[in-house]
């Protein structure tokens, strides 16, 4: 949350965040974050205006997120 993001994604989990990894529409890889922690933020700031794909790694299981940068 929020998303829409402007500068700072907030992530939140019942498990440990391993990582994060966003990617533009062409598949790209844009961001990439590594964590230990249940909740993290990653900064949005210099990515451009659109919709990107975040995929994220707790406890061992991937869920994939479709999020917006305004």
């Amino acid at each position: 949350y929020p998303n829409p993001a402007e500068n700072v994604l907030n992530l939140s989990a019942a498990g440990n965040i391993e990582s994060a990894t966003i990617y533009n529409i062409l598949g790209q890889e844009v961001l990439s974050r590594n964590f230990n922690n249940n909740n993290a933020q990653l900064d949005v700031s210099n990515l451009s205006v659109g919709a990107y794909v975040m995929k994220v790694m707790v406890d061992g299981e991937l869920g994939v997120y479709k999020i917006v940068k305004k």
